[in-house]
């Protein structure tokens, strides 16, 4: 049986069909399918919006963007949750397995310009990001990154490309087009890191429009730059609670080890050259999730103890293929417009965490270049936080380096006078949705109900016992290595 939600939907399709200018809301190219989750099936409409990329000019081109729909079979299905992911840099369309969410509410995403539609990605970018004489952070990589983001706007430009209207705003507007094409009222919206700086603004722009949000990973105004005094403080945290399961250590150990390794490290590994700043960028991505985590403290140990640098150049291989293919056009354009400020010298400001065992690591790879890029920022009203009375739900965790808990205690909560905020002990970005059943469960549950039962989770312990040896990868697939590294 269609639930009333789908027939609404089909006939908000076949009315924009009818006729009516790119500005009149609709979707195009409707194409209905199903997903299955749970053991059940759920009808599914995947369509695209055409809207404007600069909305300030009436004669701008239009961009596709994409939509997509998992259908609830109520026969009156409540808001719908309207998804939100993290990046930038990332597309949005994604599905979900959450039956329980499901069985009340549609579950929406419309795709971010610049990821989904269209693409901005430059492999220039990505080589330069690499670095040059395998010195990642030295001033002559960061000028050279520099250099080449800003060919990279300027050409951008000079294709025609207005850069300027890639904001997180635009996003905002982007998704309120389709909320009205698809005949939707109040709506939820389900966020995560990047995705929850989008949630926050668009109850700040539409607050009667958002009726209940969930931040998984709170990003507010300012925090695309991540602080490296924090990171350094959260290593401390896990020295505490190694020591605390291994009483007869020392403390601060992984911290130790770290800096030993670091302090006798050779210029090559069978070979290959080691780069300190990427090992240290790829240690603070490993830090995403506390399973990774102790398999970059494992290779420290082997580092320090056994002169073993294999896991190392393992994690410095992790930033070399990974990170140069990130959607450099896209983060840069969001993050820039949305917390840049053209005044500061990140360069300097970032300097003085040298002294730190990660030093100022991923930080000084986005901001430190500081490209000159031709874009206004956001309005200033949207570039710190103000009060939003949307019931708002807010998961941290204790051990999160890339959206650190305190910056949702100190910096979110006061200014959400119908928030609750969830702490998750030993769990970091990655970690936060971890116990899949008891998160599926408070998530609609909120939705539900608006009521946050904290009692769902349980303490997880972190285990320092890594699954899989980031030396023994490297070592492994050393000949397939060597092969890679004729190619980047």
């Amino acid at each position: 049986m269609f639930s009333i939600r789908f027939l609404v939907v089909v006939l908000a399709i076949l009315s924009g069909m009818a006729g009516g200018r790119a500005q009149t809301p609709q979707l195009i190219n409707p194409k209905y399918g199903t997903h299955k989750a749970g053991g059940l099936t759920y009808k599914t409409t995947k369509a695209y919006i055409d809207v404007p990329e600069n909305r300030s000019d009436s004669a701008s081109r239009l961009i596709r963007l994409p939509v997509f729909i998992i259908h609830s079979p109520a026969p009156q299905p409540a808001e719908p949750v309207f998804y939100f992911r993290g990046g930038p840099g990332a597309s949005n369309i994604v599905t979900t397995d959450n039956t329980l969410l499901l069985a009340k509410h549609d579950f929406v995403c419309v795709g971010y310009r610049g990821a989904d539609g269209p693409v901005l990605k430059s492999k220039k970018v990505g080589r330069a990001v690499r670095g040059k004489k395998h010195q990642l952070l030295s001033n002559e990589s960061l000028d050279n990154s520099a250099e080449v983001m800003t060919r990279y706007c300027e050409k951008l430009e000079q294709q025609g490309v207005h850069i300027a209207s890639y904001t997180v705003m635009d996003v905002i507007e982007d998704v309120e087009y389709a909320r009205k094409a698809l005949g939707y009222g109040r709506i939820h919206a389900l966020s995560s890191s990047y995705g929850t700086r989008v949630a926050l603004l668009y109850s700040y722009k539409y607050p009667d429009v958002i009726f209940r949000s969930v931040m998984i990973g709170a990003n507010p105004p300012g925090n695309f730059f991540w602080d490296p005094a924090e990171t350094d403080r959260i290593l401390d945290r896990y020295d505490s609670i190694y020591h605390a399961q291994h009483p007869d250590s020392v403390p601060g150990i992984i911290k130790a080890n770290m800096k030993k390794a670091f302090a006798k490290m050779p210029k090559r590994w069978r070979g290959l050259r080691l780069d300190a700043d990427k090992i240290k960028v790829g240690t603070f991505m490993l830090l995403f999730s506390t399973q990774s985590a102790s398999m970059a403290f494992e290779a420290f140990f082997n580092a320090a103890y056994k002169d073993d640098y294999s896991g190392l150049y393992a994690m410095q291989m992790l930033y070399d293929v990974f990170v140069p293919r990130t959607y450099w056009g896209d983060m840069m354009l969001k993050g820039f417009s949305a917390d840049f400020e053209p005044d500061s010298n990140y360069r300097q400001a970032l300097g003085k965490y040298g002294q730190l065992v990660l030093g100022p690591h991923y930080t000084m790879v986005l901001w430190g270049p500081g490209a000159r890029i031709n874009i206004k920022p956001i309005p200033a009203e949207y570039r710190t936080p103000r009060v939003s009375q949307t019931p708002t739900l807010i998961i941290s965790g204790t051990l999160d380096v890339s959206t650190p808990a305190v910056n949702a205690v100190t910096q979110l909560m006061p200014y959400l006078p119908n928030g609750h905020h969830l702490l998750l002990p030993n769990a970091s970005h990655q970690d936060l949705k971890a116990q899949k059943q008891s998160y599926e469960k408070y998530v609609a549950g909120f939705f539900d109900t608006g009521v946050a039962d904290d009692s769902l989770f349980t303490l997880q312990e972190v285990n320092f016992k890594p699954a899989k040896s980031l030396g023994k990868i490297a070592r492994r697939f050393y000949p397939v290595i060597l092969v890679m590294r004729l190619f980047m």
